[in-house]
């Protein structure tokens, strides 16, 4: 199971920005990315 990740194709300005993904990670780093996609180790993708 993965989670989601969700991204904005707005149309309108006051709909910019109303869709984000958190990734709870360490560093910025691919790594980092696999591990809060997997749920790994306190990492985490939150929307």
């Amino acid at each position: 199971r993965y989670p989601w990740i969700t991204s904005s194709d707005a149309h309108h300005v006051p709909d910019i920005g109303r869709a984000a993904t958190e990734f709870v990670m360490k560093e910025a780093s691919f790594e980092e990315i696999v591990l809060a996609l997997s749920g790994k180790e306190g990492r985490e993708v939150r929307f």
